[in-house]
């Protein structure tokens, strides 16, 4: 499972959600610990399944998107679990620059959630989100048949740690069922 041809999906601003429902819209846009706001919702059901983390060489866009002349980087996708299912695909991107700038943490978090790390820095900002919209096909394997045919809201933004860019990108599946 992936995000497919990164290249292939046009991201917008933030006025695309519009058509979301409200709590949708401020899950996909707030800019606190979504880990947090998993774990508050879902308690001790919430966990991460780490499908792949290895290091890879950078496609273009990512590459385009980090502003980073890097060939290679550490590439991470997991799936944030709640109550009895899947509610976040995420996908992360770590460039060697930024592993090798303080940053080597990042490639041994293990199933620990990215965000309880990033928002235990002092020093990290985010870039403004961009949101696109998936064929829910491609998290077929979460997600019911009957949604297939949905799409599902994402999200990326920058995450700098110590002045260095990660990038996240992140499906929220429940959005198939409004979409």
């Amino acid at each position: 499972m992936s995000f497919g041809n990164l290249c292939d999906i046009t991201w917008q601003a933030q006025s695309c959600l519009q058509s979301l429902p409200v709590n949708i819209q401020e899950m996909m846009l707030d800019a606190t610990s979504l880990t947090a706001r998993l774990k508050q919702m879902h308690g001790a059901s919430f966990y991460v399944e780490v499908l792949s983390q290895h290091r890879e060489r950078l496609q273009p866009v990512d590459q385009q998107f980090l502003t980073t002349a890097d060939s290679y980087g550490s590439v991470r996708e997991v799936v944030l679990h709640g109550t009895n299912l899947p509610v976040v695909f995420a996908r992360s991107v770590f460039p060697d620059s930024s592993i090798n700038s303080g940053n080597a943490a990042l490639e041994k978090l293990g199933n620990r959630p990215l965000g309880e790390f990033i928002f235990s820095q002092p020093d990290f900002y985010r870039s403004p989100y961009e949101l696109s919209f998936l064929p829910a096909q491609q998290f077929s394997c979460y997600l019911p048949a009957a949604l297939w045919d949905k799409r599902v809201a994402v999200r990326r933004s920058l995450i700098y740690l110590k002045q260095n860019p990660v990038s996240i990108y992140e499906a929220f599946l429940e959005t198939a069922q409004y979409l």
